[in-house]
Formats: C-alpha cells, structure tokens, sequence
C-alpha cells in the first residue's frame, strides 16, 4: 500500500491491471474469512466519504476499539448501511453497545431498527461546525448589511443637490468610511472565527478582536460557537446539560436566527449529544480512515474496477500485514 500501482507494475514486471487485481487475491488470501472481523464489535463509527467527483460515496464502518474498517460498500443510504447489519448474527448486533456518526437520518434509522439496545453519540466534530457554519452565516449577514449601507449612503451622497451644504457632504463622506471601516475588520475573519481561541495565532487573535469589536452581532455568534463547543469538553452529562440549558436560553434570545434554529437542532439530538460526552466517543478514527482512502484513491488515480478499490480500502485500513519474502514471515503493514 506504500506504492501507486504504476510503480508497483515495474518493480513487479507486470501490467498495472494485473498489480492492481493482486489486491483483492492478497486479500482473500491473508484474510480467507471476512467475517472475523465482526467478532467481538463493541463500538463501532459509521461515515460516508466520496470516491469519485460528484455524489458517488462509500460508506465504511469502523471498529473504534482496533481503529480498523470491518466493512465498506458503495452508497450512502439506508438501503446500503442495512447490508451490513444484515450480514451480522442477532448476537453480533446485540452486542454493540455504542455507535458514533453523523446527524444522517438513514444512520440512526439502520441504528434504531438493528441495534435498539445501543446507544447513538452524535459526533462532537459534526455538531461543532455547525455552530461554525452558523457564525458563517452571521458574518455573512453584517457584510452584506455594510455593503447595502454603503451603496445607499454613496448614492445619497451622489443625489445632493450642488448648492447642499458641505457639513452635510462631510457627514455622509464620513458616515461611508466608518462603514467601510467596519467591513474592513469584518474581511478576513473567517478562519479566525473558525478556529479555537486557543490555537489562533497572534496576527489572528488580533484580527479576531478587531471583527468582534467591530460587529456586537459577530461578537454574539462567536460567543454562542463557543459556548457549543463547551457543551463537548464536559466532564459529565449533568454539567453537559447544564451548560446546553445555557447555551440553548442565550441562543433562542440572542435575536441571531442561524443560532436559533441551531438551538434547537441540538435540543433534538440532545440525547445523543449526551451519550456523546459521557462515552467519550467521536469520528476522529474514521475522519482519519476517509483521508487515508482518499489517498490511496490519489495514488491510484481512480479505480475502474470498483472491487478492487472496496478491496484495497480493506487491505490498507486494516490491521492485516503483507509477508514479505526473505524476513522471516514479518512483512509491511497494509
């Protein structure tokens, strides 16, 4: 898995089809049976990442005790995470416990119908960046009210009649700059407001205070994002609850819609956001696994066949190593 199939062709001295049909004989050959690896899940991450341009995904699961894929099918829809439940004995089922995902419907559908007795933990990573996307939207908001106010105050003072007086031209000229002011703290802030306070920069820091003193409005919706990201560095479930009961109250009377609606998403999924926290379990295993796909995705320049890329996603997310001629059995790992 170190190698494109291209090289790997050359060193082998074989077509780069028939290096990449190796992958899934290696695989069927080190792991003859696929199902072992269904034993003894516990908890497990569910996501979807793209393979190709446009909508075309695969869904992977992901053991979260070993951090290796169990399983992966092309899709991202209920009808394709239930082929992998449905490959699971009831037993299998029944004994997992926890399942991390994303807020996807058909996740916690396929959850609720095969795993009734496991719980669901809303990943922590999702649910921040929609209080990011929600400052987003505040951020979006105060600079298209700046522009409009500028281009009402520039055609204001283009309308004066010749005779105006100047103190009524300098009020509108300086009006516009103030303005212009403001928006200019409000540029590039994006990745400031994105990022926790704690990792920003010092030129970023100051840019962030420049925007929050700029906008009361801004300065609300980056309070609020943080206040939410609270909510997942709890020590317990009752102080989660009590900081989203604050979070929710400053939300809902904050006069920023984007956090209104988003209050109450998290007051839907409170549950889960809860389970979330007392469990400690998140996506950051199968975040990890879908950039490594993704890479190896790269490295393959695509993949015509797609078994051969379910098979290579299996291989090389995986605990499975490749023996290795002359080392005594030890070999690369996938």
């Amino acid at each position: 898995m170190r190698l494109n199939r291209t090289a790997a062709a050359e060193m082998l001295r074989v077509n780069w089809r028939t290096a990449q049909s190796c992958v899934p004989k290696i695989l069927r050959e080190l792991e003859p049976d696929p199902r072992a690896r269904y034993r003894g899940l516990v908890n497990i991450g569910i996501d979807e990442t793209s393979y190709t341009k446009g909508h075309n995904y695969v869904t992977t699961v992901v053991n979260q005790d070993t951090g290796e894929v169990v399983w992966v099918a092309i899709g991202h829809d209920e009808k394709t995470l239930s082929g992998f439940f449905e490959e699971l004995t009831e037993g299998e089922r029944s004994s997992i416990r926890l399942v991390s995902g994303d807020a996807a419907s058909w996740i916690r559908k396929c959850v609720a119908k095969y795993c009734p007795g496991a719980r669901f933990c809303l990943d922590g990573f999702h649910a921040v960046q929609w209080a990011v996307g929600s400052v987003y939207e505040v951020r979006r908001e105060e600079w298209n009210a700046i522009r409009a106010g500028v281009r009402e105050l520039d055609a204001k003072l283009k309308s004066l009649p010749a005779d105006a007086p100047d103190s009524e031209r300098k009020r509108l000229q300086d009006s516009i700059g103030k303005a212009k002011d403001e928006a200019s703290r409000i540029k590039n802030t994006r990745y400031a407001l994105d990022r926790n306070p704690e990792n920003l920069t010092e030129s970023q820091a100051m840019r962030l205070k420049c925007a929050v003193e700029a906008s009361p409005r801004l300065a609300r919706a980056h309070g609020l994002k943080e206040l939410a990201r609270l909510v997942f560095h709890s020590g317990s479930g009752e102080e989660a609850r009590a900081v989203f009961k604050t979070f929710y109250w400053r939300a809902t009377h904050s006069r920023l819609e984007p956090f209104k609606k988003l209050a109450h998403s998290y007051k839907e999924h409170l549950e889960e956001i809860i389970n979330t926290v007392e469990s400690g379990l998140s996506n950051a295993r199968i975040e990890a696994m879908n950039s490594k796909i993704k890479l190896m995705i790269r490295k393959a320049y695509g993949f015509q066949v797609i078994d051969n890329l379910l098979s290579t996603i299996m291989l090389g997310c995986s605990n499975l190593r490749i023996p290795l001629p002359n080392r005594n059995g030890f070999g690369v790992r996938a």
